[in-house]
């Protein structure tokens, strides 16, 4: 039974039915014991778009991939595909649409870890038109 995370070597030899043991082996272990951990951010300083940002952290196994998933309103949850193999995407915000981007971590043991989400309002537009005459 492991209390801890981290990297372990366990040493194993095998006995025949005649006695004769094998030479010794050795087999590292990596246990983790907790899931991974992201942390999102928005940046919404343009109007129209939404650049949600992602980082994440695991105890012992490291972060194999992130899942992002988004919607508009109360509508289901999709999977942004194909899935951003950096750390933020893009999103298109609507005047008086509301998005919500959820992000979660999966580590190299396959863990996964909670959803952390952000949401932005897309901003009313304004439209300047130049006066013309006098």
């Amino acid at each position: 039974v492991f209390n801890s995370a981290g990297q372990y070597t366990m040493t194993y030899t095998a006995l025949d039915v005649a006695g004769n043991v094998s030479p010794a082996q050795a087999l590292a272990i990596n246990v983790d014991l907790a899931p991974p951990t992201v942390t999102v951010s928005l940046d919404q300083s343009n109007p129209v778009l939404a650049v949600v940002g992602w980082s994440g952290g695991d105890d012992a196994s490291g972060v194999a991939r992130f899942e992002v998933e988004n919607r508009l309103g109360s509508g289901a949850w999709m999977a942004v595909a194909p899935p951003p193999s950096s750390d933020e995407a893009t999103f298109v915000v609507e005047e008086g649409t509301i998005l919500q981007v959820r992000v979660r971590a999966v580590d190299g043991a396959d863990r996964v870890g909670e959803w952390e989400m952000v949401s932005a309002v897309g901003a009313a537009r304004q439209l300047y038109l130049p006066v013309i005459g006098d």
